[in-house]
């Protein structure tokens, strides 16, 4: 069947302003599309292939001037519903090929049958960020619309419907998933197109499942929403309902970022038995994997046979298959040609394809035979992550110079290491680039400059051109200690010593540094087995037999894999002796206790247990005299006034040593700069916290009214929680939730309160009751973008920060609203201003390290030392 040939525009004029944003750690550079100009699709034919003529978009923003604008087509709309897919679009600059296969493949998923006619609108979609790194920040559709008529064509027995979704992706379904023993404490993979689409294939769900998808493997970015039926689009949203499917099945699970959509299919399965985990692998020389004899491939099993689907082979990669990643049992044989079966046996020679292709590998142990076949398209998704309670990792905050625009990627950043004010970074071109440094993920300030000749410093321009490298890898330095004339040298012809292995999955080298002949990196998170390696390449490499943490070892040119365990460590490589040695890693950026009991040579480490609350372990501290301090040193050290448990104080930078004992838990608030110790808490499940479970409290303060007030905290659909004593469940209550602002009966061991919305807890015990309180107050401004507030801490009176250093413009307000707000004119240090209700925004100069606090009472605020704050009138 062919595609119906549509001779003219159907649709005109229709100007489409879309943009898609979530909140992240690190916020991207704002896009106002009122000041793009759309695309104009002018004209199109539509036979196998849709070909479209347009004129592009043009965004002029004020940090673009450097960057491609990207054009592709967009499936805004399916037989008259809504759609919204970005779909990969060849373009040759003034012409916008989408390719029938592509369309009918995105059809597919949505049930269109063989035969059926189904009528498609396009757009020309332009955009500032580039289609192959998916379309979420913002984008303009175009002036006009194709509508075209698309007949599905017949089955063809093993076509997939997303063939083309062949890159991970750093998106993954997290949920209740009963087949797989995750109950919120573990993710499934997801594959993306490269266009902002992503599937998660092949995932087995039981009735009573429901599950959302979430970015990173964390809560920073996740999207739910209502189950619209199968083969449908719906609506998914930041911070939505869990997903419920409602039927026990297998199913593809579809996350569209561009339009906030989701579609779930029944799954494609040209391989239904193949569902069990194997202990069977495939490994060899496998250059698209940066495999080289080091690492594994997973299979799944049918219960005899073993498979690995879709597996990237060029024409000189050979392999074997083996069983636990040992070489104890491994099979090798003789191919024979695509899709014939061939015998295999016990360390039989090496599989050679020689031909590059996408292929599905089987092995049958017990007949002792093996196939390469032409692939199926088939995927299974895997639980990735630890199987520890809560979200996986945080994604890494971008801070410092970086380089960014390598290799077409104007999104994510190449981390450089800074030592004495001098970056450094450590670049693979794959093609002829250019490239620019900025700071901190963003374009307020950028360098960039003009390559005459390697090895040689050329001036660092503040917003300059791009800079221009050919194809090969390189050391990038960027000098800024003139700061008055920084340099950038780009070198071809140096050394880099750099650890891979199990930790990385064999890809993304960790740089190591040369100090005093030595090659060092420090605090390395590593598991499994890892060598070092010259210049990110296999030439020279070394491995070894780990012997003991802080003992060298004997390495050699390629050696064995080094495993010296799980955990974070130090290694030190010394290319004299050809020796590595490794020493455990001892935290880095951390606050600890320190002179427990006149020990001031050990540091209590404490676990930062939401953004800015660091916890101790319980400690039991029999001798008066004790502080915390940060990284291990005393240029940031807290001292105070601690009088009673569970009573926070202010927290005094460099302030005496504190002198209260008994066993407790010790509790430093960052962000209003108290000190405490957790009696009460809150404890629950609070998907806001990341990681948050069963078995970490967030502290309350007792206040001078005799009540326990907890830090807010916001509660969504599902979430539960109650109030505990000592972190223990000697001691609990729970309760029945009313309304806000009400109390109800604290009853002991009683049910989970369930809420939604942000809430201060307070505890009475003198009426034993709990309050859901919308009564709080924290600081916003300048200094934080206007977004996330600082909560104040309230002391049963006034409302009090200390140690702030606020720049700009700021105010106070309640309940994270702008309902009710406070401001005012700053006139001196040490002295009160009148709170007006939504006021002028307060700005102290450069005034830092003062103390807050609102009197609610006479709304009033007062600035400065509060060791000098007058009486209240």
């Amino acid at each position: 069947m062919t595609m119906k040939r549509i001779l003219s525009i159907i649709t005109a004029g229709c100007l489409a302003l879309l943009a898609f944003s979530c909140a992240k750690v690190e916020e991207k550079a704002v896009v106002d599309i009122s000041k793009a100009t759309a695309p104009v699709l002018q004209s199109f034919t539509a036979e196998d292939d849709i070909v479209v003529t347009y004129t592009p978009a043009v965004f002029t923003m004020g940090f673009n001037e450097k960057m491609a604008t990207y054009h592709t087509l967009a499936m805004v709309s399916v037989e008259g519903k809504a759609s919204n897919v970005t779909l990969s679009t060849k373009n040759d600059g003034s012409h916008l090929t989408l390719t029938r296969k592509t369309l009918v493949n995105a059809l597919k998923v949505r049930g269109f049958e063989p035969l059926d006619v189904v009528s498609v609108e396009l757009v020309v979609r332009g955009a500032i960020q580039d289609p192959s790194k998916g379309i979420t920040n913002a984008f303009v559709d175009s002036e006009g619309k194709a509508t075209v008529s698309v007949e599905m064509p017949e089955e063809v027995e093993g076509a997939c419907p997303y063939e083309e979704y062949t890159e991970d992706s750093n998106w993954s379904v997290i949920g209740k998933l009963s087949k797989y023993d995750i109950d919120w404490n573990g993710d499934l993979n997801m594959w993306t197109d490269g266009n902002g689409n992503y599937v998660a294939a092949h995932v087995a769900l039981a009735a009573d499942d429901e599950f959302k998808f979430r970015e990173d493997q964390a809560w920073t970015v996740n999207m739910g929403g209502e189950f619209a039926g199968l083969e449908s689009e719906f609506a998914v949203a930041q911070d939505g309902a869990n997903i419920k499917v409602g039927a026990d099945g297998v199913y593809d699970l579809f996350f569209f970022s561009g339009s906030g959509t989701a579609l779930i299919a029944p799954a494609f399965d040209p391989y239904p038995e193949f569902v069990e985990e194997s202990n069977w692998t495939v490994i060899g020389k496998l250059a698209n994997y940066e495999i080289d004899w080091n690492g594994d491939i997973p299979m799944v099993s049918d219960g005899s046979m073993s498979a690995a689907f879709g597996v990237s082979l060029t024409a000189d990669d050979e392999f074997k298959f083996r069983q636990d990643k040992a070489w104890t049992v491994n099979l090798g044989g003789e191919f024979a040609g695509v899709d014939a079966d061939f015998d295999v046996a016990q360390d039989g020679a090496n599989i050679k394809v020689g031909a590059a292709g996408i292929y599905d590998l089987f092995v049958d142990p017990t007949n002792l035979t093996a196939k390469v076949a032409t692939p199926s398209g088939l995927k299974i998704s895997a639980v990735i992550g630890g199987d520890e309670p809560g979200p996986g990792p945080e994604p890494v905050e971008v801070k410092g110079w970086n380089i960014i625009g390598l290799n077409g990627d104007w999104d994510n950043d190449v981390l450089a290491s800074e030592k004495d004010g001098v970056w450094t970074a450590y670049i693979t071109a794959t093609e002829e680039t250019t490239f620019k440094w900025r700071k901190d993920a963003g374009w307020d300030e950028n360098y960039g400059g003009t390559l005459v000749t390697f090895g040689e410093a050329f001036a660092a321009v503040a917003g300059g051109d791009n800079i221009a490298i050919p194809a090969g890898f390189y050391k990038v330095v960027l000098n800024l200690t003139n700061a008055e004339a920084p340099t950038i040298t780009v070198y071809d012809d140096f050394v880099v010593w750099s650890l891979i292995g199990d930790f990385n999955s064999w890809a993304g080298d960790v740089d190591m540094v040369e100090t005093d002949g030595k090659w060092v990196a420090e605090g390395v998170a590593l598991n499994g087995g890892w060598k070092i390696r010259k210049n990110h390449a296999w030439d020279e490499n070394r491995g070894g037999t780990f012997v003991a943490l802080g003992e060298a070892f004997a390495v050699t040119g390629g050696g064995d894999n080094i495993d010296c365990g799980e955990g974070e460590f130090n290694v030190t490589y010394d290319p004299a002796a050809e020796t590595i040695t490794v020493e455990e890693a001892l935290p880095s950026n951390v606050w600890s206790l320190i002179g427990v009991n006149g020990d001031w040579g050990t540091d209590v480490f404490m676990t930062e247990m939401m953004p800015g609350i660091w916890v101790s372990p319980k400690v039991t501290i029999e001798s008066e005299g004790w502080k915390i301090r940060f990284n291990r040193g005393w240029d940031v050290n807290r001292g105070g006034k601690l009088t009673e448990a569970g009573v926070f104080a202010k927290a005094v930078p460099g302030g005496d040593n504190i002198a209260l004992t008994g066993s407790f838990q010790v509790v430093f608030n960052a962000n209003n700069e108290t000190i405490g110790t957790l009696v009460w808490g809150v404890v629950g499940s609070i998907a806001s916290i990341d990681g948050f479970s069963w078995n970490m409290d967030v502290p309350m303060n007792l206040a001078s009214d005799g009540k326990w007030y907890s830090l807010p905290v916001t509660l969504a659909e599902g979430d539960e929680i109650k109030i505990r004593k000592d972190a223990d469940w000697a001691e609990n209550f729970g309760g029945t939730f009313a309304e806000a602002n009400t109390a109800f009966e604290a009853v002991a061991g009683g049910d989970n309160i369930k809420a939604v919305g942000t809430y201060v807890v307070v505890y009475d015990p003198a009426t034993v009751t709990i309050t859901l309180s919308t009564n709080f107050w924290g600081l916003i401004g300048d200094f934080n973008s206007w977004a996330g507030d600082k909560f104040m801490m309230f002391d049963g009176v006034n409302w009090v920060a200390y140690n702030q250093s606020l720049a700009g413009g700021w105010k106070i307000r309640q309940s994270s609203g702008w309902d009710n707000n406070r401001g005012g004119v700053f006139a001196e240090k040490n002295a009160f201003l009148e709170a007006v209700p939504g006021g002028d925004n307060i700005n102290v100069g450069e005034l830092t390290g003062f103390d807050v606090v609102y009197v609610p009472s006479n709304e009033i605020i007062f600035i400065g030392d509060v060791a000098e704050m007058p009486e209240a009138n």
